[in-house]
């Protein structure tokens, strides 16, 4: 599929901090205080890098699409 395909483009252009914790937390279904402990942060810097990595996601899908 075209999008999946644009997804995982997107994902790659992630840095490793932020691709690991989205990984742990949708595939893996840890939580943030789990995710917290494995990183080596704080709960709240793990909902701070995951919601900058989700936005970078969405507008890279956003940009992709409008092209």
């Amino acid at each position: 599929d075209e999008m999946l395909g644009q997804l995982e483009g997107c994902i790659e252009n992630l840095n490793d901090r932020e691709a690991t914790i989205l990984q742990l937390y949708f595939i893996e279904q840890r939580n943030l205080a789990e995710i917290a402990e494995i990183i080596g942060v704080g709960s709240a810097r793990i909902c701070q890098i995951k919601k900058r990595a989700l936005e970078k996601l969405r507008d890279g899908m956003e940009r992709l699409q409008a092209a």
